[in-house]
């Protein structure tokens, strides 16, 4: 029970550390695109391509293909979803 009240309280505080980080992105946005136009431009666009591949590397087709015993099995989520 100790340790279940110990995860409840660790998600607690990644929740409100999360929730707290997007008010302040979406009031900082603008006052950085004012004062540094094109820099701030370049720093947004490095951003999404560091997401990209992030998101790439999280959902890369291999990660969803298992060998067991030399037999090759395919999640059957992902079987779907290429047919």
């Amino acid at each position: 029970m100790k340790n279940m009240n110990r995860s409840v309280l660790i998600g607690a505080a990644f929740l409100m550390a999360t929730s707290a980080i997007g008010s302040g992105f979406l009031t900082q946005t603008p006052v950085f695109t004012k004062t540094l136009l094109a820099s701030f431009g370049f720093v947004i666009l490095i951003s999404i391509l560091i997401d990209i591949g992030a998101q790439t590397n999280i959902w890369h087709p291999y990660h969803l293909i298992h060998v067991v015993d030399g037999h090759l099995y395919i999640d059957e989520w992902y079987s779907r979803a290429i047919k």
